[in-house]
């Protein structure tokens, strides 16, 4: 399993707070290296 390093999370966060993602709103943005997709 990959491990989440600040950088991704911080990229995400900078992201979201862009003018790229001006039409994004009230979304759930998981962060985890597709895990919450993963089946065990």
């Amino acid at each position: 399993m990959p491990w989440i390093e600040p950088r991704n999370v911080s990229d995400a966060i900078a992201w979201l707070c862009s003018d790229q993602a001006a039409f994004i709103t009230g979304v759930a943005l998981p962060v985890d290296a597709g895990n919450v997709t993963k089946k065990n």
